[in-house]
């Protein structure tokens, strides 16, 4: 007989399993106390202001089943992370994860805290910083950072490492192609140069560490941030990474936790379409629209015309962009759960992307829907007040609507709870220059033309910046 899948809600998580209750229930509490001295350690802006689903398949079986629906393939790898404008996902094996007591679940967590740097960073950095801080041993009020991950260890104490010059250069397709050894090989030694360049640095040296990573978040490659924040060349890094694992004495941070609370865990059964409406989401992120569309059917055939199954096909129809059915669907889902925020804010999605005229340049009230949009984004934002998408929506519809103050207040609150949205900045610079702030709407264009993390938002914002600076401004009256 198979397990029961069950949903799990925490304070700022939800996790659909089907694992033993206690381990799952332990696996949640853990995370959110987990996330709490992330933030104590990377800052305020790591937190994440988007839902967050966490699938914990009970078995290897399952887990490799559903990897290969979403990925498109089964690869190696325990668990896994993707995210798109409106969510976080992380899927993980729960027999996996015991065995590497909670790591698998912690290390796709860090990928989601670090989303911002997902265009800038080198895929060392990104595996290593996830290995480095995948062991946190937390007590109630501190938090240990840095311990050795067994499989990492061993990776660089008995496998044949890959030259340096080789891992720091490496892309993701290079990585992709690898299996086996070698690929154990480049995650261990991801974990030892990360550890060095990191922890290490944290505490010799702070403002080392720190002056690295900002170079490389700020597009600088390997080499010229190695050289300009530690002065060492990839000869004498080999070198310092050498001696570095042969001491066997790596360096920890510990951290006092302020702030942590006792988390309360809810636990429901799922409903009979919970686990298909999931599905159909990581469909969705990895832009496999018609299959995501299936598993939505699937979920309305087991719950005929529930809140849920509305609000997956309408999800389907918006991503087919046949907007006015979505918009039908997600007004019966609505109906049926009117406190669900993420039906909310779709619904107003979908209108606006209706009326395409109303994301183009002011128009009259009176002929499109801008505000029921915006009744429905404020309505959201009373019921998650830091849903990040409902802020940026909001100003651009204000913006649509003339309305530039409101505009600049909806759009200055998303960019506060999430810096890394360029195209919300972009957006920002353009209701600025509009409402005549030109040297505001300077600012703003330029923060986004000098950022490398979206080259597409980057280019825009430096084609608007020379028009503008080619028109003269205006006399004042």
């Amino acid at each position: 007989m198979a397990a029961p899948w069950r949903v799990y809600n925490g304070p700022t998580l939800v996790m659909l399993s089907d694992a033993d209750e206690t381990l799952a229930r332990r696996r949640i509490e853990n995370l959110e106390h987990f996330r709490t001295a992330m933030i104590a350690y990377m800052g305020e802006a790591s937190a994440t202001r988007l839902p967050t689903r966490l699938l914990y398949f009970g078995n290897h079986q399952e887990f490799g089943r559903h990897e290969a629906d979403i990925l498109g393939k089964k690869s190696e790898f325990d668990g896994f992370y993707y995210a798109d404008r409106f969510q976080n996902l992380i899927a993980a094996d729960a027999e996996e994860d015991v065995t590497n007591l909670g790591q698998v679940l912690r290390h796709e967590f860090v990928h989601l805290l670090c989303r911002a740097q997902q265009n800038t960073w080198p895929f060392w950095l990104r595996e290593g910083i996830a290995e480095c801080l995948s062991t946190a041993a937390m007590g109630t009020n501190e938090v240990v950072l840095g311990i050795p991950p067994k499989g990492s260890l061993n990776a660089v104490n008995y496998l044949t490492r890959p030259p340096l010059r080789e891992l720091i250069t490496a892309s993701d397709e290079s990585i992709r192609a690898l299996s086996g050894e070698r690929l154990q090989a480049y995650y261990g030694e991801s974990w030892l140069l990360t550890h060095l360049l990191v922890f290490n640095a944290k505490r010799e040296n702070a403002g080392k560490a720190d002056q690295f990573l900002k170079l490389i978040t700020d597009g600088a490659s390997t080499t010229n941030a190695l050289k300009r924040a530690c002065g060492w060349s990839p000869m004498n890094l080999a070198s310092e990474v050498a001696r570095y694992q042969s001491r066997g004495r790596f360096k920890l941070v510990k951290l006092q936790l302020t702030n942590a609370a006792p988390v309360a865990i809810a636990v429901r059964p799922a409903s009979p379409g919970e686990f298909n409406h999931w599905l159909g989401h990581w469909l969705l992120a990895g832009n496999k629209t018609n299959e995501a569309a299936v598993q939505f059917r699937l979920s309305e055939k087991a719950e005929p015309g529930s809140a849920l199954s509305e609000f997956g096909l309408g999800l389907s129809e918006q991503r087919m962009g046949r907007f006015n059915l979505s918009v039908d669907h997600l007004r019966t889902a609505r109906a049926k759960d009117p406190r669900n925020y993420e039906i909310l804010f779709h619904l107003a999605w979908s209108l606006a992307l209706d009326s395409e005229r109303l994301l183009l340049g002011p128009v009259v009230p009176a002929h499109n829907p801008s505000e029921e949009i915006c009744d429905l984004l404020l309505e959201c934002l009373l019921l998650r007040p830091d849903f990040v998408p409902a802020y940026d929506l909001l100003g651009r519809v204000e913006h649509a609507r003339g309305h530039l103050q409101k505009a600049t207040d909806a759009l200055v609150k998303a960019i506060t709870l999430a810096t890394f949205e360029d195209s919300t900045r972009l957006e920002l610079a353009r209701v600025l220059r509009d409402g005549k702030r030109r040297d505001l709407a300077r600012v703003q264009f330029q923060l986004v033309a000098s950022n490398p993390r979206n080259k597409l938002a980057a280019k825009e914002a430096a084609a608007d910046l020379a028009r503008m600076d080619s028109k003269p401004e205006p006399a004042p009256k």
